[in-house]
């Protein structure tokens, strides 16, 4: 066998024996092996480790009825103390102090730590009642102070309780003890804040601990009795607060609890909803609607539901290269999607597709001429968008939207969702793709839109053969006579087939003697 061959077979035989010696220590030595290995754990700040280490021994002891050395005892008041555990540690002095007295072989050491314990509790609950305090106290430090005298209902000079501190924290341990304790879960500071709310909504949400505690403060508060409709001066509600929170993840689960316990969806403004569906939160929407939230309810500027769905932001920016502003880069297939979906859940719950809302000055703008023109030319592109225009207007016609209501309703020119339509097939909007736009037209034909206003004149003039026929098809009349778009006087629409500048006779040849055939034979 080569050298190195044997170093490696003495190797594994080493191991296995140290292996087997262990297992053929006897249980009092093996503990007291484990007690050294704790207590290096625990100058390591390994806590975790120690924990275990000391587990593993109380399993010796159990299965071999055995007697722990006093060690034991002093080092676990210790790690009780490094783990936060400050009443769990004096009590183990306390017992260690009974139990051996003054012979015990860490007699000095024992009454030292108790007496620093008890010297720096006294230090920590002298700061009660303050942010700071709560920021990470112990259940046991709170239970601690409690038992020296701390007021349970103490107020600071704007009105916070310590309850209302732990729950602005977001420190669960703590707000459980104090309800335990008999905290009023009502109180409100001098702005009308109580505990819930300022637990949804902290001042400091860095600090404010992990979003899954202030989850589980908020479910704590409500059992207790809190108001799930409290408001705030400003008007704020938990519920409010739990919609304009930053994570869609928080505001659902917030919103479960709150709406389970009573939470009002209904509000000036209907702000709660509108908020929700802004966000482009779902879920949160679905929950809302679920509990009443009125999707006819507009806000305090006169818009709807429905209108802030159909206006959700879809479009993706960059910072402009210029350095100022930004710069138009695509849109966001999955939050035209998410868009499509809240337009419907609105219109489920009976969101009425015939309302209008404020336009331009004194005006009123129809949803489906909203739906239609979505979100402006810059998304007037190819078949994507065109479908995304597409099924947001069918699913308003088909919830009862009027085909034909004039797009501005107190304008003295008319406009019509299907002139508003046949605008969106012309080739000079950006690159968008004219085939594609003419599902929105052929929704609107399949709805009963009638074709009016020189709408066949435009699609002849176009050059869109396959729109000449839907209208036609739909009772356009071939005869009406329309003015040419440079102030020429009036033409019928086979006058005006492909006169776009932008048709090349030659290579529009075709398509043009098509239109005009059409046009004779119906």
């Amino acid at each position: 066998m080569k050298p190195y061959g044997i170093a490696i077979a003495i190797a594994l035989l080493l191991a296995v024996s140290a292996m087997q010696a262990q297992d053929t220590l006897p249980p009092e030595v093996l503990v007291d092996k484990k007690l050294v290995t704790a207590e290096r754990l625990l100058t390591e700040e390994r806590h975790d480790d120690v924990l275990a280490v000391m587990g593993e021994i109380t399993a010796l002891q159990r299965e071999h009825d055995l007697v722990l050395p006093e060690k034991f005892y002093f080092l676990a008041a210790r790690i009780a103390l490094a783990t936060g555990r400050t009443t769990e540690a004096i009590e183990l002095l306390t017992k260690y102090l009974q139990g051996y007295g003054r012979e015990g072989q860490y007699y000095r050491h024992a009454v030292q730590l108790l007496d620093e314990i008890e010297a720096a509790e006294e230090r920590r609950c002298a700061e009660w009642n303050t942010s700071e305090f709560f920021k990470s106290v112990s259940a046991e430090t709170v239970t601690a102070c409690l038992e020296a005298g701390a007021q349970l209902e103490a107020t600071d000079g704007k009105g916070r309780t310590p309850l209302w501190h732990a729950s602005e924290q977001g420190n669960f341990s703590a707000v459980d003890t104090l309800l335990n304790a008999g905290a009023d879960p009502k109180v409100r500071d001098q702005d009308g804040n109580t505990a819930l709310l300022v637990a949804i909504n902290p001042r400091d949400r860095e600090s404010a601990g992990s979003l899954t505690s202030r989850v589980f403060i908020g479910e704590a508060l409500l059992k207790s009795g809190a108001d799930p409709n409290a408001p705030n001066k400003d008007g704020d509600t938990p519920l409010s607060a739990a919609a304009d929170a930053e994570i869609s993840t928080f505001a659902y689960d917030m919103a479960v609890a709150l709406l389970s316990n009573g939470a009002n969806p209904a509000v000036p403004g209907n702000r709660i909803l509108i908020r929700s569906i802004t966000e482009g939160r779902r879920a949160v929407t679905h929950l809302l609607l679920k509990a009443g939230a009125d999707p006819n309810a507009a806000d305090d500027n006169g818009y709807l539901p429905l209108s802030h769905a159909l206006n959700y932001e879809t479009t993706r920016y960059k910072p402009h290269p210029a350095g100022s502003g930004r710069q138009y880069v695509g849109e966001d297939w999955g939050k035209m999607e998410l868009k499509v979906q809240m337009v419907n859940d609105l219109l489920g719950s009976g969101a009425d597709p015939n309302l209008t809302i404020p336009f331009m000055a004194d005006d009123r703008q129809t949803l489906l001429c909203i739906a239609i023109s979505s979100a402006g030319w810059a998304v007037w592109a190819d078949d994507k968008r065109a479908d995304h225009r597409a099924q947001l207007a069918r699913a308003l016609l088909d919830n009862g939207a009027d085909p034909n209501a004039n797009c501005n309703t107190r304008s003295n020119s008319t406009l019509w969702p299907l002139d508003v339509a046949i605008d969106a097939t012309d080739h000079h909007n950006l690159n968008h793709n004219p085939k594609g736009e003419l599902k929105t037209v052929k929704a609107l034909l399949e709805a009963g839109a009638t074709p009016r206003n020189c709408q066949l004149f435009r699609a002849a003039y176009l050059c869109n053969l396959e729109l000449v026929k839907m209208l036609l098809e739909a009772g356009a009349n071939k005869k009406e006579k329309c003015q040419g778009f440079y102030g020429e006087k009036f033409y019928t629409p086979i006058k005006q087939v492909c006169k776009h500048n932008d048709f090349d006779p030659r290579k529009h040849a075709q398509t043009k003697e098509a239109i005009r055939k059409a046009l004779r034979q119906n």
